[in-house]
């Protein structure tokens, strides 16, 4: 019984995923589509909405190969709960593969006039170069205390007395002068600037899955390691 089974299992045909475009009883959203596309020249909005598993995702696939199809260019991204600490995250998804492609002269021309308003986003240097506003590195300063070995109940309470000092002079963090972060605690060294530029405090998050760039190569050579493994089945499962 089981090698008969088995025998049967071997006989079905195993074909390697391909996405599909055969959309039933969606004649209506098609012609929607369709009116949207011809429709250029101007701004259109689609918006597709309704309960989990009635087709809202293939409707999606179908309206970008129609835009394709009829010559225009279709960027996509996709938001998540992560797009709340990761500013113009969705922005940057819709047009860094764009900008990516184009030579200097093209991405000037596409980010000149309001445009250059969004130019920072997608240009890290000037964003590493400069040192973090406001009183986001005050956990990269408790942090560097606890490395330091102070306690970390003393030093939550040490950023918190920088931030409440820059308050009052009306100063970031990371413009804090040595003598001013020696009178909020004798812990705090001129070493903790090593944390207060965009670069340190990547830097700083060392363990598994952080960001500092030898951890990023790690994840990125171990999802390489993955997407190979899985190719690799995908091409045994065809051949067969």
């Amino acid at each position: 019984m089981g090698d008969a089974q088995e025998q049967g299992r071997a006989q079905l045909p195993r074909k390697a995923f391909s996405p599909q475009r055969d959309l039933l009883e969606r004649d209506t959203e098609r012609a929607a589509i369709d009116t949207l596309i011809a429709a250029l020249g101007g701004e259109r909005l689609l918006a597709i909405e309704g309960p989990p598993g009635v087709g809202k995702t293939s409707l999606v696939v179908e309206a970008k190969a129609r835009a394709r199809e009829a010559g225009m260019e279709v960027l996509g991204a996709r938001g998540s709960d992560l797009e709340r600490a990761f500013a113009y995250g969705v922005v940057r998804q819709l047009f860094e593969p764009l900008l990516a492609r184009l030579s200097a002269e093209e991405r000037a021309e596409l980010l000149a006039g309001a445009a250059a308003l969004a130019a920072p986003v997608f240009d890290p240097e000037p964003m590493a170069a400069a040192p973090p506003r406001g009183f986001t590195p005050a956990t990269d300063v408790a942090e560097w205390l606890v490395r330091q070995r102070v306690p970390f109940r003393d030093a939550h309470e040490i950023a918190g007395r920088c931030v409440r000092r820059c308050e009052e002079l009306g100063k970031d963090l990371a413009d804090l002068s040595d003598d001013e972060l020696a009178a909020i605690s004798d812990h705090l060294t001129s070493g903790v600037r090593d944390v207060l530029t965009v670069e340190g405090s990547v830097a700083a998050r060392d363990g598994r899955g952080g960001t500092a760039p030898a951890r990023v190569r790690e994840q990125l050579d171990e999802l390489r390691r993955t997407v190979a493994a899985h190719r690799a089945w995908l091409a045994g499962a065809d051949a067969h």
